[in-house]
């Protein structure tokens, strides 16, 4: 078979010719759970956004957080 590579034969036989995840398998700088729920209550009872939410956490909670991180 000419132009098809050993790899794409091999996942052909072995039938697993799906494409692999890329998601990772390991998060070390993934916000915690609890923080996030944090994060998205205090910003449906103040509706403040992420900029003002990002000094309204430090102030009240004393919690450190980018507003890039509140942002995603």
């Amino acid at each position: 078979m000419k132009g098809i590579s050993r790899n794409t034969v091999r996942r052909a036989r072995d039938g697993s010719l799906e494409d692999l995840s890329r998601r990772p398998h390991h998060s070390p700088t993934k916000t915690e759970h609890t923080l996030e729920e944090l994060i998205v209550k205090e910003s449906q009872t103040t509706g403040f956004r992420y900029r003002r939410l990002s000094s309204y956490l430090q102030k009240k909670y004393s919690i450190e957080i980018s507003e890039d991180t509140i942002k995603a």
